[in-house]
């Protein structure tokens, strides 16, 4: 709770240079409630099955977000390979949200933030791991 002061009383001030609103930050997925607001150089990734096999012909969207922490339009699009491997062109650095569809499943948005000069603790580029299981919800965690 202090933390979460002390970083809104910060961005009120104007002492952290963000691109996104206090709602953008602030409404968070339910599905993501445990884990933030991931920071990321790049959104390139793999979507996987939930026996960690790649997931083909995926689609992933790139959502600009609105200041109100609403979605916007789509920025980008893709679909994942054989491999479930799928990679985003370099955009502004902000907070978007990423939509998954997999056939007739849609997957609740998750929040991802992007920013150029987020560190890698080994300097090495971080993949984003999507798995799809059973709930609408996508878990996800980081990769090499």
């Amino acid at each position: 709770m202090k933390r979460t002061l002390l970083l809104l009383v910060a961005l009120s001030l104007g002492l952290i240079p963000v691109a996104v609103s206090r709602a953008q930050l602030r409404e968070v997925p339910r599905c993501q409630e445990g884990m933030g607001v991931p920071t990321l150089p790049r959104f390139q990734g793999y979507v996987r099955d939930a026996s960690q096999n790649g997931v083909a012909d995926v689609r992933l969207e790139l959502l600009a977000l609105n200041t109100d922490g609403s979605t916007g339009s789509v920025v980008q699009s893709v679909t994942s390979d054989r491999k479930g491997k799928f990679k985003f062109r370099r955009h502004k650095d902000r907070i978007y949200a990423l939509r998954v569809v997999s056939g007739q499943r849609k997957f609740e948005d998750l929040k991802l933030q992007q920013v150029s000069n987020a560190l890698m603790n080994d300097g090495s580029p971080r993949n984003l791991v999507l798995i799809l299981g059973d709930s609408p919800c996508v878990t996800l965690s980081l990769a090499r």
